[in-house]
């Protein structure tokens, strides 16, 4: 399956995505980083187009980017069922670690400045949100985006999966990390089911 074959499989995150990979494309070799990779498809979904439309494998996506453009990609999720799972749907160019993200980008982030690199998309998908433990997953992501954004630069693009409601009534994985960028004047580059933002 093609990038383009991928990309419109994924309903309501296709046009997030498309300005994902549109940002990629504006960067050589570029670096992205994803917490959360893909899991195994549920039974009662059937089929891989269901997985790409609930799911938005994203970690799929990200695969084929680099292997037909460039670039390097990590993803890392702490559950080896997942990770398993991950490693058998990409190519050997996408590094998949089994571990808590946040250690995980803590780590990443002494190693990159060691090596004066930095992060191009970092997509932040891990924590799943619960309506009845509503801050856990939104402080999860505050917690990756405060490990590694000692490496993001000027153009670097963040995205964060999983949101609902609107701008003053968030709920979801980025609500923390949408309050921390407003405190920092940074806008949101663009709003729906993934925000995202350039830093």
């Amino acid at each position: 399956m093609t990038l383009e074959e991928m990309l419109r499989k994924t309903g309501k995150r296709q046009e997030s995505f498309a300005i994902m990979l549109e940002h990629l494309r504006t960067i050589d070799n570029p670096l992205i980083i994803e917490t959360g990779c893909a899991r195994p498809p549920h039974p009662q979904w059937g089929n891989e187009d269901v997985s790409f439309k609930d799911e938005g494998y994203s970690t799929r996506i990200f695969d084929s980017y680099v292997n037909t453009y460039n670039g390097e990609f990590h993803s890392v999720d702490l559950s080896p069922v997942h990770t398993d799972y991950a490693k058998t749907i990409v190519s050997e160019k996408t590094r998949v670690h089994c571990d808590d993200s946040v250690h995980f980008l803590w780590e990443a982030s002494m190693l990159l400045t060691a090596d004066n690199l930095y992060v191009d998309l970092l997509y932040l998908d891990s924590y799943d949100y619960e309506e009845s433990t509503p801050y856990l997953s939104p402080a999860h992501h505050l917690k990756e985006l405060t490990c590694i954004i000692s490496r993001l630069r000027p153009g670097s693009m963040i995205a964060v999966d999983d949101n609902f409601g609107s701008k003053g009534n968030r709920k979801g994985k980025g609500q923390f990390v949408e309050e921390f960028f407003d405190s920092i004047g940074k806008p949101l580059f663009y709003d729906g089911y993934q925000l995202i933002w350039k830093f």
